[in-house]
């Protein structure tokens, strides 16, 4: 029996600013039609993996040339992101094969310029400059996010709310017809029954398109009915990964615990919402051992003076302690 290959793996991917490391032995695999979510609080990491497997770091980071990030065009044909020369990366992968629906739908369009410009634009900078097809291809999008593409295609962002930005922002994400799609914060901004139907939206479109998604958020209550696996994050490590039911029935890692704790339940009163004690350290003055042992109820001695290695159980993963023989 075969097993399934991945569409992306990442294999001990680790990232540095400067002289300043943030990202620490990142691996994880994303298979076909499936949604995996990323979780962790602000500054943990998950934008600069995101950033890092479409290559749109700041000049200030490096890669261990170590990492490695496998995309699987097909079964057969696999290659390392890492490797491939910019020139072919641009236009044969981003946005190609890989999309990103970037953080901050208010701020992630052009001001100046009305949005049939923005797939024009975005087309353009991937080798595509038939203008008829790419309007065609736009109003296709914008009626499978449901906007009326007649009246936004003449907009300028200025005049559209926060809803049909973000709608707007998925569309050009699928302007050339990605199979892998990042999703960096989709509902960031916008109020309640806004989210609801953007995450409505995506599900739809997931199943429209065949799409697989990377959903990054640092609100573990948005992915309950959405992803497949979760990999929670903390301080640049992936401390905890596992199906969805098994993260919020059965949670392993104490910051996994202390997450969900934070999510309010339609039993309980504002009084039982619980928040994580203290803040996630800083970079440059990294705690030593686990880097969670400053805010874990479980801590031991062995969590101060060695950092923990990643555990396999029954087929999940945990970075912490209270699992390891040792500890």
């Amino acid at each position: 029996m075969s097993v399934e290959a991945p569409l992306l793996e990442v294999r001990d991917l680790n990232v540095s600013y400067l002289n300043v490391k943030v990202l620490s032995d990142i691996s994880f695999k994303i298979f076909r039609g499936k949604v995996f979510a990323l979780v962790g609080e602000s500054g943990c990491g998950k934008t600069t993996t995101a950033n890092a497997i479409l290559r749109t770091l700041p000049e200030i980071a490096s890669v261990d040339p170590k990492s490695k990030i496998i995309f699987y065009k097909d079964a057969h044909n696999p290659y390392n992101l890492l490797e491939v020369d910019e020139s072919q990366f641009s236009r044969e992968i981003r946005w190609r094969e890989i999309s990103m629906v970037f953080q901050g739908a208010l701020n992630s369009l052009n001001p100046t310029i009305r949005i049939k410009d923005h797939f024009i634009e975005t087309a353009k900078a991937h080798g595509i400059s038939d203008k008829r097809w790419i309007l065609e291809r736009a109003r296709e999008l914008l009626e499978a996010v449901k906007l009326d593409p007649d009246r936004v295609l003449s907009l300028y962002p200025v005049e559209m709310s926060g809803g049909m930005k973000q709608r707007t922002l998925i569309a050009l994400a699928l302007i050339l017809n990605p199979k892998f799609v990042i999703l960096d914060e989709p509902t960031t901004a916008l109020d309640v029954l806004t989210q609801r139907e953007i995450l409505f939206l995506l599900k739809d479109l997931k199943n429209k398109f065949n799409l697989t998604y990377m959903l990054i958020t640092h609100d573990i209550a948005l992915v309950a009915d959405m992803a497949d696996i979760i990999a929670i994050m903390y301080a640049g490590r992936i401390v905890e990964e596992a199906k969805v039911e098994d993260i919020f029935y059965e949670p392993l890692h104490p910051y996994t615990k202390g997450l969900l704790m934070t999510v309010p339940k339609l039993n309980e009163f504002k009084e039982d919402i619980t928040s994580l004690p203290g803040s996630p350290p800083d970079y440059r003055r990294m705690p030593s051992g686990c880097k969670f042992h400053p805010r874990c109820p479980y801590a031991m001695d062995i969590c101060r003076r060695e950092e923990p290695k990643m555990v396999d159980i029954n087929g999940r993963k945990v970075l912490c302690w209270l699992y390891s023989e040792k500890g």
